[in-house]
């Protein structure tokens, strides 16, 4: 397995440390388990792109607001 140097701040060291230690493996599996969940958790979520193209209903822009239905709103922002 390829190895890698790395450098760290005292407070992450610390924190790498404890935290492989309370997940009893070494802080190189447990760096390892850290880049594996980012490198799952980013990107597109599993099977969105199978629902491209998968809408087959209509599309329809609604008509704008009349300016009547701000005489609603103007209590907000008097």
């Amino acid at each position: 397995m390829p190895q890698l140097s790395l450098y760290v701040t005292e407070e992450n060291l610390a924190l790498l440390r404890k935290r492989s230690k309370e997940a009893g493996v070494s802080m190189s599996k447990y760096a390892n388990r850290l880049i594996e969940q980012d490198a799952a958790t980013s990107g597109w979520p599993k099977g969105f792109w199978d629902l491209y193209g998968a809408w087959e209903g209509p599309f329809e822009i609604p008509d704008d607001p009349l300016p009547s239905d701000d005489d609603e709103l103007e209590h907000l922002f008097a």
